[in-house]
């Protein structure tokens, strides 16, 4: 378990206990998480949109520790270095793939990104899981991905430091 200095503690404590967003709305737990992170570390918003997208991930999309871990295959490596490659695109590139995106009729329409090669070699999953969006918000997608894939390597290495349990009789 991990111990925090009690100034943290209570500066946490303060922000969840003004949990409401705008317009009177009660915050998601990734704001509220998000909203503790910047009162007590003093993260930059480009960390707390990182933490606040892996929130996301697993409380939205459903994506958790148990999901993650049945990906050795480099999978969450790769869909994060895709969403890298997608905000590395010049504006131009984006509005180009936007536009012929949606000439489909379908805002959701996404193959074309998949006429790259990179892409169609990368990206592991169905085609509907690919949701490039902006740049930033793409780069944050990758960060996120990045960060659930080291967390897969960290439970992975701990789990074979553990001594193994005895067998019953």
């Amino acid at each position: 378990m991990t111990s925090y200095p009690r100034e943290m503690l209570k500066a946490g404590a303060a922000v969840i206990c003004r949990c409401e967003g705008p317009h009177g709305i009660a915050m998601t737990h990734a704001e509220i998480v998000a909203a503790v992170l910047d009162a007590t570390l003093g993260l930059s918003q480009a960390e707390l949109d990182v933490i606040a997208e892996r929130r996301r991930q697993i409380e939205v999309e459903g994506w958790t520790a148990e999901s993650d871990d049945h990906h050795p295959n480099g999978s969450l490596e790769k869909a994060a270095a895709c969403y890298a490659w997608a905000a590395s695109l010049s504006e131009r590139h984006r509005a180009e793939y936007a536009k012929q995106s949606n000439l489909k009729g379908d805002e959701n329409d996404n193959r074309v990104w998949f006429n790259t090669d990179g892409l169609r070699l990368l990206w592991m999953w169905a085609r509907r899981w690919w949701k490039p969006t902006t740049r930033r918000q793409d780069l944050v997608k990758s960060c996120a991905l990045g960060l659930a894939a080291l967390d897969r390597i960290d439970r992975k290495a701990a789990k074979e430091a553990s001594p193994a349990p005895e067998p019953t009789p």
